[in-house]
């Protein structure tokens, strides 16, 4: 438990463990309750930080409070599903070559570890260099949007320096480099656009090109790329039910990882070595996304690029 608490950032808890998808198809509000001795919390996405910021809040102690904390999953108002966080969290120590999976601990051996890097270096993974992501581009990007916006009524009577800073926090990276992606390469921007599946609004993808479904994810942890893992099935699966009636024909899966290193995982040839990640969470995962992009009938691909200094 405190090595959880010490390193939430290889904490993974997904919405769909606790609502599943099943219930998103049967109009779930994404709403949840966090409950523990006696003190309920409301919030709107399921999180390490909400979590967090619950124990906080009543003055308990995180690491031996987190895997206790009960989830409940709401629906206008009442109780779906209750479950407790230990059943929902995926945690790995790396350096014990373990995982806590839904509330049980799987040590890995040499043969399972080695299955995985075969799995994991079964997906096609690309790299150009043409879509890496620097600071620069992002402050130009941010500097074009200036000379834009810089006079509609909301920016009335700020400065320059004000205003920058506004535009920022609207364009934040991911943002700015989806719509990058639109103007400069020719794909369709999906991001911000969300699917209404009864009363719940669902993220369907960041980019689409060429058949391509995109989830983008800019990060530098598991738990974070994690992200786009979970946001990739759950549009996969609404695409094969036919929930989302406007959306492109698909024919490739793509989790577009946008990674915040300057250490660069390519071979001799330029294709990214997914195993030189020291992830074994993301690893775990990826194994899954694969098995079950290629169950829909779909084929899987990565994209690696970089965040530039």
């Amino acid at each position: 438990m405190t090595a959880i608490a010490e390193n939430p950032t290889q904490v993974n808890i997904s919405e769909l463990d606790i609502i599943g998808v099943t219930e998103i198809f049967n109009h779930n509000d994404g709403e949840f309750q966090l409950s523990y001795r006696g003190q309920q919390k409301n919030i709107s996405s399921l999180s390490n930080a909400e979590i967090e910021k619950f124990c906080d809040e009543n003055g308990w102690d995180y690491s031996r409070t987190l895997l206790n904390i009960s989830v409940i999953s709401l629906y206008n108002g009442h109780s779906v599903v209750t479950k407790k966080v230990r059943d929902l969290i995926d945690y790995t120590d790396d350096g014990q070559k373990c995982l806590l999976s839904k509330g049980t601990w799987y040590q890995y051996n040499d043969d399972y570890l080695s299955y995985l890097r075969d799995s994991i270096a079964e997906i096609e993974v690309k790299y150009n260099p043409a879509f890496d992501f620097s600071r620069e581009q992002h402050d130009n990007f941010i500097n074009q949007k200036y000379e834009e916006e810089k006079n509609e009524p909301r920016y009335q009577g700020q400065d320059e320096t004000a205003i920058k800073i506004a535009l920022k926090q609207k364009y934040y990276a991911e943002r700015a480099y989806n719509l990058l992606r639109e103007q400069e390469n020719g794909f369709q921007n999906y991001d911000r656009v969300d699917v209404k599946i009864g009363d719940c609004n669902i993220e369907v993808m960041d980019l689409y090109k060429d058949g391509m479904m995109c989830a983008v994810k800019i990060g530098s942890a598991s738990s974070k790329l994690c992200y786009a893992v979970d946001q990739s099935l759950t549009a996969l699966k609404l695409y094969k039910k036919g929930n989302l009636p406007n959306v492109p024909k698909i024919n490739t899966v793509v989790l577009w990882f946008v990674l915040e290193t300057q250490t660069h995982i390519e071979d001799v040839d330029g294709r990214p070595q997914l195993n030189q990640l020291d992830m074994l969470m993301l690893k775990n995962r990826l194994n899954q996304w694969k098995k079950e992009v290629r169950l829909q009938g779909f084929s899987p691909m990565i994209y690696i690029n970089y965040r530039l200094n």
